[in-house]
């Protein structure tokens, strides 16, 4: 077997559990966990500690990350 092992990183198709897994390899100095809840009712969102601008801001980025602007 070969020592070699490739991390393919994060994708689409992922669980929540296998997303949360894959963001605990890096080193985050902010962190913004935004998801819905099983019944997909509820919206949860925890953050580390950052002010409303910085959270904004990375919401922002993530906007233009999903219509693939970013």
């Amino acid at each position: 077997m070969s020592d070699n092992v490739i991390d393919l990183g994060a994708h689409t198709n992922m669980s929540p559990t296998e997303a949360l897994e894959v963001a605990k390899r890096r080193p985050w100095e902010q962190v913004m966990v935004i998801g819905f809840t099983e019944d997909s009712d509820s919206l949860v969102v925890c953050s580390s500690r950052m002010t409303r601008e910085q959270a904004l801001w990375i919401v922002k980025h993530a906007e233009l990350h999903a219509m693939d602007r970013l």
